[in-house]
């Protein structure tokens, strides 16, 4: 069997929008280990369970059927709690006002009984920092993402707040597709975040909207506008950047060059990702940091050697 040496949640913690903690925001997802209003959060990181886990793989078995099937796994990370801390995954909702395709979101409310669409609350969330921090749990970052478009809870900027009381000096960043009403942007360009990535996926409607389904280029780019604006007028040291994913649809360099044009017009940093998603690029890193202007401007969403296993 294929193995791999570790996954995200060996040194991981996924909190789901309806306040359980899951395997991971992948093949785990509807994998229930505990529940954040029942389990005290601290203590379930060094809890059986998870050393199980972190067993199975050292012994380079998996500890669930669905792993073999999860891009959640890792390559080169042991299955120890790394001493710069953990992974601190937040989902702030599972709802989303887009229908992008292979997003278990969009597959859920395809469905004909829709599972119920959930806003993590507040108070879970403040009750499971708060007993990280208790243990003295190492934070390494946080992100707010998910099965969802993290924006549409209300209490977001909020909860970002609470997590800076908690950790004050942790990294933490946002995913949001940006296709919402530019009144959201104001209060969440100085709640605290370091990083907040609009998931701008093409240069212009034709070539966005063939994977944000539902999406709207011209909000977005009104979005992420209000978003640098904002963020220069309170003097935030919030960094604001457009996260592109190349398919074969948008991948052209006159594609590309028209979103780079744009990304500086506006202010903004951007940044190009591989990804293995259906309809996925076909160019090489290589050949892309020609056009885009050097590789660093290129990410990838897995693990590279998970990536050249597909």
């Amino acid at each position: 069997m294929d193995t791999f040496k570790s996954c995200c949640m060996c040194s991981g913690l996924f909190l789901r929008s309806d306040g359980k903690l899951t395997c991971w925001c992948n093949e785990g997802y509807y994998k229930v280990l505990a529940d954040a209003t029942e389990t005290h959060v601290g203590d379930f990181i060094t809890s059986p369970e998870l050393k199980r886990i972190r067993n199975f793989f050292k012994k380079g078995r998996y500890p669930h059927e669905i792993c073999i099937r999860c891009i959640a796994r890792l390559s080169d990370e042991q299955a120890d709690i790394e001493t710069s801390g953990i992974m601190l995954h937040v989902e702030p909702t599972n709802n989303c006002n887009l229908m992008c395709d292979s997003c278990l979101s969009t597959v859920e409310r395809q469905m004909p009984q829709v599972s119920p669409r959930k806003m993590l609350s507040p108070v879970v969330f403040e009750k499971a920092v708060r007993e990280l921090k208790e243990k003295d749990i190492k934070i390494a970052f946080t992100s707010f993402c998910g099965y969802g478009e993290p924006v549409l809870n209300a209490s977001l900027p909020d909860m970002v707040r609470i997590f800076r009381k908690y950790y004050p000096d942790v990294y933490a960043y946002l995913d949001t597709n940006g296709s919402l009403p530019v009144k959201l942007a104001t209060p969440l360009a100085n709640c605290g975040l370091n990083l907040i990535n609009l998931g701008i996926d093409g240069s212009d409607q034709a070539s966005y909207e063939q994977y944000r389904k539902n999406g709207n280029y011209v909000k977005c780019i009104e979005f992420l506008t209000e978003l640098v604006n904002t963020r220069n007028r309170t003097k935030s040291l919030t960094k604001i950047r457009w996260k592109y994913i190349l398919f074969a649809h948008n991948d052209s360099d006159e594609c590309i060059k028209r979103a780079i044009r744009k990304a500086e017009e506006i202010g903004s940093d951007i940044v190009f990702h591989m990804t293995c998603s259906g309809n996925k690029s076909c160019r090489t890193s290589n050949e892309l940091a020609k056009t885009i202007g050097g590789k660093e401007k290129i990410e990838f969403y897995l693990d590279k050697a998970f990536l050249e296993k597909l």
